[in-house]
């Protein structure tokens, strides 16, 4: 009888050590989405020189939001194409959007929460690969 029960404890253990092993696996992703996919908010000619602030929406995706580093690199190309099209010179003011960082509070995550439709299946997603954190509560 116990020789039964064996097998399947032996299984029940190994699968969920697999499954602890993915949910600690965190890889990186090195992909810019529409790295200058961007939107330089300022008209130009002769008025535009007389304005002093430079508006910029850059166009970011979830996965943009992997580490601060890689946001960084995604808006690390603005300044030049803003320099690039006349729009940037001395004593010119730039605006980003005030909540850009926001959304790294997700650092770090697998890759399905990235791609995730709706914030229901990335709420799914972040508990499975934390099971810990969602014992804890």
């Amino acid at each position: 009888m116990s020789k039964l029960l064996i097998a399947p404890a032996l299984l029940l253990i190994i699968t969920l050590g697999t499954y602890m092993n993915w949910a600690e696996q965190r890889p990186q992703r090195r992909y810019l989405a529409g790295r200058s996919a961007s939107f330089l908010g300022q008209r130009s000619g002769h008025e535009a020189r007389r304005r002093n602030l430079l508006a910029i929406r850059p166009e970011l995706f979830p996965s943009d939001y992997q580490s601060p580093a890689h946001l960084r690199l995604k808006l690390a190309d603005l300044p030049d194409k803003a320099k690039a099209e006349g729009l940037l010179y001395r004593n010119k003011m730039v605006a980003l959007p005030d909540h850009i960082g926001t959304w790294l509070m997700l650092c770090g995550e697998r890759a399905e929460v990235y791609r995730a439709r709706d914030f229901r299946e990335a709420v799914r997603q972040m508990a499975l690969s934390h099971p810990g954190r969602l014992a804890e509560t």
